[in-house]
């Protein structure tokens, strides 16, 4: 595959091959909505297990679980579901694919849930025409997110959405009613987003300016994040320079070198606390986030 690295013990080729074509599909998809600032030379992993139990064993991973991209070791892990086919497996890919790649695009950093795992599924509900990745209105089976969303409307229990947009990781996935809450209303929201940006949005729903938010909130976590470990790094040489000529402990030493080599891996909370707060400030803070909302909301009972 031209940018990923695949790993398997499958010997299914048409899964496997399906697999490559939808992988180069998503990266192109992700780079046309996301452009890097400059090249990812970072190597994409992508491990395939031929069987579920080979796969809960190789991550520990709970029932349920389809498919995830593991930060610390930068892989995306899958499987070939027996039961519901390939498909399950190449939406869920689509969407890990889509971790996988913000993970390099933002140097190793986090986003907010709504924008992480809301375009996850926006993109995992992707069809593959050709050798291009069309949008398309679900995912397919138990990954849909519209009847979800729909239930939620009607039983009054989609969270306000500024709370949403603003909810800390343990706050989003712990929102409620259902474990699957969340995922429906971060990928209502995306696919308002994108798909008015794109104007396949009625203008009874939309306003010019909601197409600046997600532009706005990437372009100010990106270069928060990137001001902030280039602080950091500089801070840190400095330190290092006096250790040495000091002739310091080599676990000192070790500790410094240890930042500049992965600052991402070092960064107080609180930083990332106001590099988040700028982002929203500088994209939700420029419109009217009531009037969005019921518009939005609309879009959800009417369109979606």
């Amino acid at each position: 595959s031209k940018n990923y690295l695949i790993k398997t013990n499958s010997e299914n080729k048409k899964h496997i091959n399906n697999v490559i074509k939808r992988l180069e599909a998503s990266r192109k998809l992700y780079e046309e909505d996301f452009p890097p600032s400059k090249p990812i030379t970072n190597v994409s992993v992508v491990r395939i297990c031929a069987t579920q139990k080979e796969f809960s064993m190789y991550g520990n991973t709970s029932a349920g679980v389809a498919g995830y991209f593991n930060p610390r070791s930068e892989e995306l892990v899958l499987y070939f579901d027996r039961n519901s086919g390939p498909d399950m497996t190449l939406a869920v890919m689509t969407h890990e694919g889509f971790h996988q790649y913000c993970h390099f695009l933002f140097n190793r950093s986090e986003a907010h849930r709504w924008f992480d795992e809301g375009h996850g599924d926006y993109y995992g509900a992707f069809k593959l025409v050709g050798s291009s990745l069309k949008p398309n209105s679900d995912m397919k089976g138990g990954l849909a997110r519209v009847p979800i969303i729909k239930a939620m409307f009607k039983e009054g229990t989609i969270k306000p959405i500024s709370e949403h947009i603003r909810y800390s990781h343990s706050q989003w996935q712990n929102q409620g009613p259902s474990n699957v809450s969340c995922y429906a209303q971060s990928f209502s929201l995306i696919f308002f987003l994108r798909e008015g940006t794109r104007g396949r949005v009625s203008k009874r729903y939309w306003e010019k300016e909601y197409s600046e938010i997600i532009p706005n909130y990437i372009q100010h976590l990106s270069e928060g994040y990137t001001e902030a470990y280039a602080n950091l790094v500089k801070e840190t040489e400095e330190e290092l320079k006096l250790l040495k000529e000091s002739d310091a402990d080599y676990n000192l030493i070790k500790n410094k070198e240890d930042i500049i080599a992965a600052p991402w891996n070092f960064l107080p909370q609180r930083t990332k606390d106001d590099i988040w707060a700028k982002a929203m400030g500088e994209s939700w803070g420029k419109i009217d986030e009531s009037e969005f909302e019921k518009k939005w909301l609309g879009f959800v009972e009417k369109d979606l």
